[in-house]
Order: structure tokens, then C-alpha cells, then sequence
């Protein structure tokens, strides 16, 4: 469930979004990223939605690290929240006025995934996941499995 902190200083709008991207995700299996609007200046607001085998302590001291080393930022307060398979990780960064428009584009959205998932998942699963992509079909399933 959500902090009750952060219920009370999030806008409607915010809270919104983040439910309907949460019921964006159609894989649990898979990480998503999600960049809350806010009217507030300098704020970027990041909701990443992990896989339940993923939700540990190791793999979220991983993203946060890696995201304060990725953006100029004051300050980052983070917080993670839980609903049976919908585990998720909250990241509000005070960026300096001219970078608030970090992830502003969906294709840098995927390209955040993309890392996160490079980060920290086992290097097995990458594996399955890169002969899937270049070997359709049985293929790939068949080179993982030698």
C-alpha cells in the first residue's frame, strides 16, 4: 500500500496516474518505468514497477545508486510500495530547473528499462531474453537450454 505521507503531498492528478499506470502493466514479469507529471518546478517524479523476484533490497539499492549517479539532482527521497504482484519503487528527484525535463520522451522511458533490466537481472535471464530476441521461435529456447 502507498505511505500515508505520500497520499497527503501528492496532487489527485499524481495519485491518478500512478494507478493507471499501474494498471498499464499487462507482464509482471518485466520492469516498467513511469515519469509522474508535476507542477512542481523541478521535480522529477519516477514510478518503476519491479518483478516480484526482483523486489529485494539488493536490487533496489542497485537502481537508486544508479539513478543518482544518472541525473543532476539536489536531493532524492525514495519510498517502495507493495500489492501482491504490483511492487513498486518511488523516486522524487529536485533537479535543477533546466533538467526537469529528464525522461520527457516514451523512448526514454524504455531506454531507463532497459537499463534497470541489465542492472539487475541475473545474467541467465538476459541471456533467455537476448537468444529470444535474435532466435524466434524454438530456437532460441533450444541454444539456451545446450
Amino acid at each position: 500500500a502507498t505511505p500515508n505521507f505520500e497520499l497527503f503531498r501528492s496532487t489527485a492528478d499524481e495519485l491518478l496516474q500512478i494507478v493507471e499506470d499501474m494498471f498499464s502493466v499487462h507482464d509482471p514479469n518485466r520492469i516498467y518505468c513511469f515519469r509522474i507529471q508535476t507542477k512542481a518546478p523541478g521535480m522529477l517524479k519516477l514510478m518503476i514497477m519491479l518483478p516480484l523476484p526482483l523486489f529485494n533490497e539488493v536490487s533496489i539499492h542497485k537502481i537508486v545508486l544508479h539513478l543518482k549517479n544518472r541525473f543532476k539532482h539536489r536531493s532524492l527521497e525514495w519510498y517502495t510500495s507493495s500489492e501482491g504482484e504490483k511492487c513498486r519503487l518511488h523516486l522524487d528527484l529536485e533537479t535543477p530547473l533546466e533538467s526537469s525535463e529528464y525522461l520527457h520522451k516514451k523512448s526514454d522511458l524504455l531506454l531507463l528499462e532497459q537499463e534497470l533490466s541489465d542492472l539487475i537481472n541475473p545474467w541467465d535471464y538476459r541471456l533467455k531474453e537476448w537468444l529470444r530476441n535474435h532466435y524466434p521461435d524454438s530456437d532460441g529456447k533450444i541454444l539456451f537450454e545446450l
